[in-house]
């Protein structure tokens, strides 16, 4: 069930609007009870296909809910073919089963039997909650937004084979132009104890629409007061801005240790190869969070 709160944050009242899980969230948006400023200009229904990627809310809304096909199998294959490069054997026994949890993708969608991994785990480690921004620059590319995905998705698998635990949660956070409100929208992508369902997480890692329709909806649903938030929706908070919060939201909240993962031009992600843009992005990420231990990765070869 959605839960709505507000808390002060410096000046501005922080309109915070989170959920269980997925499923949560998208029956939440489901409806058109919106608030009353957003009634005759709702951008999460208005807005064309250049804009969100989809041709309709309703369309966002079931690729969300069961799954986006198109390009999901050239994902999907960057996606093991990044991990097979990961050597992460000294915490954990790998090997193949047909009775495994993992799926490697592209031979599972093959129907090969012995596609499944098993990974047995030898230490319980503390959970690490993965946060990425869902705002970055108009100008970021689509091959930057997949790659970033990918890259997520290898950072998750690889902790996991670690012993670590993931929760892994995407979230807007944008304000008026006056910054007297702000908003949090924090979504679920997959809990601590989930494993990577990467055809339902396809979709929110990569389309424009969950962004431009799905968490509109849910910002036209939120309680807001200023009248700043139509039209524009907000303005997204800026990398300092933005880490400022989360570890005022993580003391509020008693949350485990954050890592926080920015917009795609931010962590050096391009779109143009995929190796070089996981090098790059380990590299800031690492510089961060250094009692992390994320091993370089050596010998890979060019997935661009």
């Amino acid at each position: 069930m959605a839960k709505e709160k507000c808390f002060q944050f410096h000046n501005s009242t922080v309109y915070v609007g989170t959920f269980d899980s997925l499923d949560d969230f998208l029956f939440y948006v489901r409806d058109e009870n919106v608030n009353y400023m957003f009634v005759d200009k709702m951008a999460s229904k208005s807005r064309d296909y250049y804009f969100t990627e989809t041709n309709s809310y309703e369309e966002a809304w079931n690729l969300c809910r069961y799954g986006m096909s198109e390009g999901f199998i050239q994902f999907a294959d960057k996606f093991d073919s990044l991990n097979y490069y990961i050597d992460s054997q000294d915490r954990v026994e790998n090997y193949y089963s047909v009775s495994g949890f993992l799926p490697s993708v592209p031979r599972y969608l093959l129907n090969i039997p012995a596609a499944m991994h098993s990974y047995h785990v030898v230490k319980d480690d503390p959970t690490i909650n993965i946060y990425m921004n869902y705002s970055y620059e108009a100008y970021t590319s689509k091959n930057a937004v997949k790659n970033r995905g990918i890259i997520v998705l290898s950072l998750i698998q690889y902790l996991e084979k670690k012993g670590y635990k993931i929760n892994f949660y995407g979230f807007d956070l944008s304000h008026t132009k006056s910054y007297s409100e702000s908003l949090f929208l924090e979504v679920p992508l997959k809990k601590e104890y989930e494993k990577i369902n990467l055809k339902l997480m396809y979709f929110p890692l990569v389309n424009l629409s969950f962004l431009r329709r799905l968490l509109f909806r849910a910002e036209e649903k939120m309680p807001l007061k200023s009248s700043e938030w139509v039209g524009g929706y907000g303005i997204p908070s800026k990398c300092h801005e933005t880490i400022e919060f989360l570890e005022a939201y993580q003391k509020l909240k008693n949350i485990d240790q954050i890592i926080y993962i920015s917009s795609p031009d931010e962590l050096g992600i391009y779109g143009k190869d995929l190796k070089e843009d996981y090098q790059r992005a380990i590299k800031k990420i690492n510089q961060k969070y250094q009692n992390i231990d994320i091993q370089k990765r050596k010998n890979m070869v060019n997935y661009g």
